[in-house]
């Protein structure tokens, strides 16, 4: 069988419609928590934000929570993310917040549509999921699965791999200096989640060549 120049052309043409079908579609959950501590099974997410990316349309939202009673708090905590005990127990019902997260997502995906997720992204994307996860559980819900896709998109690693030639230049690779690293420029309000948010998703729409 002969292929042709125009069939070729015709080819082409029908992958580049596919693939800018495929991103048009495609849904990202970009997330960042402030915690009480690290670990997910004794501590709590007092912090979610993020956006969510659908083509060129983004939504962010922005939560705080109170912790659940007999969740942890860390002390050292407070130097990182800032909110003293007192500003934590001013903070929403972690569930009245967690409602409205999922009331974002059902307007996102259809639960029921096992090929309609979101691919969750995050940086250090173990963390922020692992605390998102127990979250839902605290909440009742054990379909976490049915609206994100995993893995999760691991915004740190792929950095990685962008910034390999220049690691060793680097004092560490925190966001705020993988930020400034790639972009030039100081990355200001680190550990606020919503800034954290903005600065994970223009460092990842850099390194995965979505934009120059």
């Amino acid at each position: 069988m002969k292929v042709g120049l125009d069939n070729i052309s015709h080819m082409e043409e029908d992958l580049t419609r596919s693939h800018f079908k495929e991103e048009e579609d495609m849904k990202i959950c970009f997330v960042d928590v402030e915690t009480t501590g690290l670990d997910p099974k004794v501590h709590a997410i007092i912090q979610l934000s993020g956006s969510i990316q659908k083509g060129d349309l983004v939504d962010e939202f922005d939560y705080r929570l109170k912790p659940f009673k007999g969740d942890m708090l860390s002390p050292s905590t407070t130097a990182v993310h800032g909110y003293t005990k007192e500003d934590i127990e001013k903070f929403p019902e972690s569930i009245e917040s967690y409602n409205k997260f999922i009331k974002l997502l059902d307007s996102t995906v259809n639960k029921y549509d096992k090929k309609d997720k979101l691919f969750l992204a995050a940086f250090n994307a173990t963390f922020d999921d692992g605390f998102l996860r127990r979250l839902f559980e605290k909440c009742g819900n054990k379909f976490y699965g049915s609206y994100f896709w995993w893995p999760p998109l691991d915004v740190a690693i792929l950095a990685a791999e962008y910034l390999k030639e220049t690691r060793h230049t680097m004092p560490d690779f925190k966001l705020s200096t993988v930020y400034a690293t790639i972009f030039g420029t100081p990355f200001i309000d680190a550990h606020d989640a919503l800034a954290d948010i903005k600065a994970t998703r223009e460092i990842y729409l850099k390194v995965a060549g979505r934009c120059e």
